[in-house]
């Protein structure tokens, strides 16, 4: 998982959104 969150993240057109988005969801799925 991380690793494909890293790819997601270092292809997006705006890393630190993908990254608060990842956060985000990781959040939701186990927070």
């Amino acid at each position: 998982f991380t690793f494909i969150a890293g790819r997601g993240i270092t292809e997006a057109a705006d890393p630190a959104g993908a990254a608060r988005a990842f956060k985000d969801e990781i959040k939701r799925i186990w927070g």
